[in-house]
């Protein structure tokens, strides 16, 4: 079984939530998909038995050595991140989409194509089991990829220890990432408080859960 927690809003107490429900029993599969802010690990200092790299996406890169400054890139690109900046041929990296279409229709083959792969997903084990958590590198994307990859991972070490319970910390919010952890889960609970914010962004997050029917607890949590 798995079980997502999630909540419309952060500082709700969601992660303080997922601790307490991996602490209530042995054995089962802790599985921390907030990636943009993973903080259980902190909490239970697992030890990593497995690393993997997540590439995010892939930004380019000129070679000034190669580079004729012709211009043919810039008139490619669609996301306005390639420009002409005294005579010389720049990319802007914040607007790059690293879609690759600049270095394919480089004339001169100056454009190369690096990969963000700072961020990382880990699995390890903890005192009440196992536990799998990732953590997106400041700057770089994909979130929601990231999230599939902790729970697949997740789902492969319940499998190989016989294990029947998988908790998930999820996102705060009802983005991508949110989206990626509570698809396929048997049950959500959503954490919220007693603001006006909160509600809010509890019944925003209500509605998102409803489209996949599924079995939700409410959970409020008095922090003022």
């Amino acid at each position: 079984m798995e079980i997502a927690v999630i909540s419309g809003k952060g500082g709700t107490g969601k992660s303080s939530i997922s601790a307490a429900f991996a602490t209530m029993q042995p054995n089962v599969v802790l599985t921390d998909c907030d990636v943009d802010a993973a903080n259980l690990y902190i909490l239970f200092n697992p030890t990593h038995e497995k690393e993997e790299v997540f590439v995010s996406a892939y930004k380019a890169v000129i070679d000034k050595t190669v580079c004729t400054d012709c211009g043919e890139c810039i008139d490619y690109c669609r996301f306005d991140a390639i420009h002409d900046v005294g005579g010389e041929v720049l990319i802007d990296e914040t607007a790059c989409d690293g879609c690759k279409l600049c270095a394919r229709v480089c004339p001169s083959e100056a454009i190369s194509m690096i990969p963000e792969d700072k961020s990382r997903m880990y699995s390890g084990t903890f005192r009440n089991g196992k536990m799998v958590y990732g953590r997106l590198s400041p700057g770089e994307e994909n979130s929601g990829r990231l999230v599939d990859m902790v729970r697949e991972e997740a789902k492969n070490v319940a499998k190989a220890n016989n294990l029947d319970t998988i908790i998930i910390d999820g996102p705060p919010g009802i983005g991508c990432s949110v989206i990626s952890t509570i698809t396929g889960v048997n049950k959500v609970v959503i954490v919220t408080e007693p603001t006006l914010s909160g509600l809010h962004d509890l019944k925003r997050t209500i509605e998102v859960v409803s489209k996949f029917r599924l079995t939700k607890r409410l959970l409020s949590i008095n922090t003022i």
